[in-house]
């Protein structure tokens, strides 16, 4: 979740929000990878 804020107060200080498509985007497949790889190291460890 930090790379959201982070990202989003790069945004709205240094770009004056100009990119705030692309940053919602980017933040959007962060967080659904981060989702994948949690869902997998959730699962291969309830299987040992």
């Amino acid at each position: 979740m930090k790379t959201l804020h982070i990202s989003n107060l790069i945004n709205v200080t240094l770009l004056d929000g100009e990119w705030s498509g692309m940053v919602t985007w980017l933040s959007t497949i962060l967080f659904v990878i981060g989702m994948v790889v949690y869902g997998r190291e959730v699962n291969n460890y309830r299987k040992k």
